[in-house]
């Protein structure tokens, strides 16, 4: 008889024995342990426009749009605006960072940088009345992520790079067919040859296509490459920041003298950094032939240059020109340069997308920012330098810049808020562990909504989440609402100021007696904040006046620990102003557990605490310790105080938000600075073993707000800033290991099944006999978020052992 099933990592089948060994631990390198799943920020249009052969222009937004993922939209030469698809964050992807090309076969091309099932972006076609199909999805692994602007080759085929990830992790230079057969060309290395390429690649005279990359070569200040349409890649220049400039954002063009022209974002003569325009030959031959002087001469070309007939280039610069905002500039290929136009921001701020040429003889660019909503314009500009206002873009919806750590619902998505929104009020959002990406509510203020949210939402046993706002509300004081999965949006309570509390920076706890309780930072019998407990349908009583002295001002939500108290922290008050612990009881009955003192010790708690499976409390401190970066602590709920961990600046500062206990029983938590002034990831044991897991760049995200553990056994958080278009980020931080689940026996094949993770790459590994050192690749996979099944067929072995680990 056949048996199929685990012990201690052995799985047996009766004469046939098959091991499943998993790696005691799932280890990742510093460089892999963090995925950003997505960036918020620029609701406005940021890639290039094009005409097509209707004699429209057409373009895409990264965000905006009815869903707040990104559209695409048609112009007219005189303004008239169309959306013609907005996107969902589903299957047609989201966020398309790269604009359109019209192909010969006079449909649309495009890219988007985010999708459903892996969260990597996606290739689609879309006709002139907007029927959008998606073509091909990237994995997020060897074949990359975040396609970007495409380009038709010769041969029929489209070519395109990914900023990021590839064999190489650094982007891809890929082919793909106008019926979606994806092949990847080439994977950047981040060394010599670049890395993270941006623009679009240009197919030259010779037939070979060029492109640049915006960072690896020499000291990582971005490179020019040439790669053929069968996939021979070579360097051409690497440039050093000086002389040439650095940071090329934007594709190539080419002129009739043959040469390509482009822009480095960065760099310069003088150490000024403002960019540079130049020339290179196809065989690397590299002239400068601008660098901006800053102020009204511009700073920071990123988008493409556009070619006159006359070989004149035009171009935009994102900011400088007369008030900051930008302008647009003429340059002559022997680099005699005009400063066109300065935008005003009411006329548009930000050009990023460069500027294209259309039938008429004029130019046509977009702006991110500025105009009637602040979030974008398309606008017209004659050859002489004549400016027209075309189009201001409606609101974004999104929001920017989340404020708060994320809350786990029960149908297994996360929800979060943001600043920012259609009114700029604040949003409300969720996000899947496969990275789609739904706004549910937009913040409009005034007496029926909220403004400002800014504690985490809470998971209530009816199935609902419930959040709390600074302001807005009947009286602008603060409210308390009710929001569905779903996004169905319900205000329960304004608050009155006064007694009656006011301006709430802290979420919810719901009570074992069903009931919510929570405190406010300002109003009360003192002035100093109070404590309520609330019913689901929305009444109020105050349970609590907070005082100076005890800690007024709470901006921590409270926890209900197994005594059935609730404790919470003040950032200031106390015995000597530095904040204190408290408890409090469903009837009100406060006691201070302890008072926090500046210097050397811990101050200023401002983060929620949390009780681990031992009984005592952890909490974290913004400030204090020997460098004055913060501290860890463990509290007893009796008042037993002890240190466990200070930060040093080099492992972070400023703890500021709630730590976590995981299911493998260790806390984790985040600061909001570091030495780079970014912000890390950490785990630390109830002991005080303390272990740097993560430190962020500006690339994935600065100001992180706490991490909670999702269903798949991985972190997620949130950061205020950073991220691809510098306005926060949702991300992942890998910890759990892939594990089997219980295994089966059917038609002569053992069968084991494991949770993956999307964009994680996985290798099953045999070895014939359990003496064997020697290791086979069995199978690999690339993670989407779903259920794997491993069928093996037992017939085959009479022994056989099998792992399971990441490359």
């Amino acid at each position: 008889m056949r048996t199929c099933k685990l012990e201690s990592g052995i799985a047996s089948t009766g004469s046939v024995a098959l091991a499943v060994l998993f790696l005691a631990t799932f280890h990742v390198s510093g460089a892999d342990v963090l995925q950003t799943i997505h960036s918020f920020g620029m609701s406005g249009p940021d890639s290039p426009l094009m005409q097509a052969s209707d004699g429209n222009l057409y373009g895409t937004s990264s965000t905006g749009g009815a869903n707040g993922a990104g559209s695409v939209f048609r112009i007219t030469t005189n303004g008239s605006l169309t959306i013609l698809h907005s996107f969902t964050g589903g299957e047609d992807g989201a966020n398309p960072f790269g604009g359109l090309i019209q192909a010969s076969d006079g449909n649309f091309y495009g890219t988007t940088s985010e999708e459903l099932t892996g969260g990597a972006g996606t290739v689609f076609r879309m006709s002139s009345q907007g029927i959008l199909t998606t073509l091909c999805s990237f994995t997020g692994l060897e074949d990359g992520s975040d396609p970007t602007t495409l380009t038709q080759a010769s041969d029929g085929n489209l070519y395109g790079t990914t900023f990021i990830d590839g064999a190489g992790g650094n982007g891809t230079i890929f082919r793909v067919t106008t019926n979606g057969t994806l092949t990847t060309l080439y994977s950047f290395t981040g060394n010599w040859d670049g890395a993270n390429p941006l623009g679009m690649l240009v197919q030259a005279r010779d037939g070979k296509l060029y492109g640049t990359a915006a960072y690896g070569g020499n000291g990582d200040l971005g490179t020019v490459f040439r790669i053929t349409l069968g996939g021979a890649f070579a360097l051409i220049h690497q440039f050093n920041g000086t002389n040439d400039g650095a940071k090329p954002l934007a594709g190539l063009v080419q002129a009739s003298d043959g040469g390509l022209y482009g822009t480095a974002a960065l760099g310069g003569p003088g150490g000024k950094d403002y960019g540079t325009v130049f020339r290179i030959s196809t065989n690397g031959a590299f002239t400068r032939i601008h660098a901006f002087t800053g102020g009204n001469g511009g700073e920071h070309p990123t988008g493409q240059l556009a070619r006159a007939g006359d070989d004149s280039l035009y171009g935009t610069t994102q900011f400088g020109g007369l008030a900051g905002y930008g302008s647009v500039f003429r340059l002559d290929t022997n680099g005699t340069f005009v400063n066109y136009h300065s935008f005003t921001g009411s006329g548009g701020s930000g050009p990023l997308g460069g500027l294209v040429l259309a039938t008429d003889g004029n130019l046509y660019g977009t702006t991110v920012g500025g105009g009637a909503s602040d979030d974008g314009t398309a606008f017209r500009m004659t050859p002489v330098g004549g400016f027209t206002l075309l189009q201001s873009f409606p609101t974004g919806y999104s929001g920017i810049a989340p404020v708060t750590g994320l809350t786990v619902a029960r149908n297994g998505r996360l929800y979060g808020t943001t600043v920012g929104g259609i009114q700029n009020r604040g949003t409300i959002f969720s996000i899947g562990t496969d990275s789609t990406f739904t706004p549910l509510h937009s913040f409009a203020g005034g007496a029926g909504d909220g403004d400002s949210p800014r504690g985490s939402l809470l998971a209530a046993s009816d199935g609902n989440l419930y959040g709390t706002t600074e302001l807005g509300g009947a009286n602008g004081a603060g409210t308390v609402y009710r929001v569905t999965q779903d996004g169905v949006f319900t205000l329960l309570h304004s608050f009155s100021g006064g007694s009656g509390g006011a301006h709430l920076w802290s979420g919810l706890v719901q009570g074992r007696d069903g009931h919510l309780y929570g405190t406010t930072g300002d109003g009360g019998a003192n002035g100093m904040g109070t404590a309520f407990r609330m019913t689901l349908s929305g009444a109020l009583t105050t349970i609590y006046s907070f005082t100076a002295s005890i800690g007024g001002g709470p901006r921590a939500a409270l926890i209900q620990a197994s005594d059935g108290a609730f404790y919470g922290t003040s950032q200031s008050g106390g015995t000597s102003g530095g904040g204190t612990v408290y408890r409090l009881t469903t009837n009100g009955a406060f006691a201070l557990l302890h008072a926090f003192s500046s210097g050397t010790n811990d101050y200023y708690p401002d983060a929620p605490l949390v009780q681990a499976v031992d009984g005592s409390l952890y909490g974290t401190t913004a400030f204090g310790g020997a460098g004055d970066a913060g501290t860890i602590f463990r509290i007893s709920t009796s008042g037993a105080f002890s240190t466990i961990h200070t930060f040093d600046g080099y492992d972070g500062n400023r703890p500021s938000d709630a730590l976590v206990q995981a299911i493998d029983g260790n806390l984790y938590g985040t600061t909001y600075g570091s030495l780079d002034n970014h912000g890390t990831v950490f785990r630390i044991t109830t002991n005080g073993t303390f272990t740097l897991l993560y430190s962020f760049t500006a690339d994935d995200g600065g100001g992180p707000s706490g991490v909670v553990q999702a269903d798949d056994g991985n972190l997620y958080g949130t950061t205020y800033r950073g991220g691809f278009f510098s306005e926060g980020t949702v991300f992942r931080v890998l910890i759990a290991p892939p594990v089997f689940q219980a295994p089966s026996l059917s038609g002569g094949k053992c069968i084991f099944s494991f949770q993956t993770v999307v964009r994680q790459r996985y290798t099953i590994e045999t070895r014939p006999d359990f003496a064997s050192a020697n290791w086979a690749v069995y199978t690999t996979l690339n993670g989407d978020g779903s259920l794997y099944r491993l069928v093996v067929p037992i017939d085959y072995y009479s022994e056989q052992y099998f792992r399971i680990r990441k490359p």
